[in-house]
C-alpha cells in the first residue's frame, strides 16, 4: 500500500540483537519503532516503584509491533522499556522524518497517531503484579 511505502521510505531499517534496547522507560524516545512482521519480537518491561519485571513478549504478528510512538509524538517520557527478545528487524522513524510527514503527508501522521493511541494501552496493560 502507498502509505506503508511512505513509512518505509521515511525510516531506516536496523537489526537489533537479543537484549538490545530500542527505547528506555523515563526517557523521551527520539524515534518510533515498528518491528517487522514475522522477523522478530520485543520484550516490554515496566518498572513501577517496587513492582518491576518483564511483560510477555510483544510478538510482531501479521502487522508488526509498534513501540515508542506515544513518546515520540507527545515528547513525554516512555512508560516502558523495550528490548529485542530475539534478533529482530526494526524500522525506526525519527523526529525529523515525522516532521516531514506532517507537512508532506498529514493524513499519514494522523494514522500513526491513531495507531499509537490504540497500541500504547496494549503495551502498558501487560504489567503483571
Amino acid at each position: 500500500e502507498a502509505d506503508a511505502a511512505l513509512l518505509v521510505a521515511s525510516g531506516s531499517w536496523r537489526v537489533y540483537g537479543e537484549d538490545e534496547v530500542l527505547c528506555e522507560q523515563g526517557e523521551v524516545s527520539e524515534a518510533l519503532f515498528l518491528v517487522a512482521p514475522g522477523h522478530g519480537s520485543v520484550l516490554v518491561e515496566v518498572e513501577v516503584g517496587h513492582v518491576a519485571g518483564a511483560i510477555p513478549s510483544l510478538l510482531t504478528g501479521q502487522h508488526g509491533g509498534l513501540v515508542g510512538a506515544a513518546s515520540l509524538l507527545t515528547r513525554a517520557p516512555c512508560s516502558y522499556t523495550v528490548c529485542a527478545d530475539e534478533r529482530s528487524w526494526v524500522l525506526a522513524i525519527d523526529r525529523t522524518a515525522i516532521r516531514h510527514l506532517s507537512t508532506q503527508h498529514p493524513h499519514l501522521l494522523i494514522r500513526l497517531q491513531q495507531m499509537a493511541l490504540l497500541q500504547e494501552p496494549l503495551n502498558t496493560r501487560r504489567l503483571r503484579v
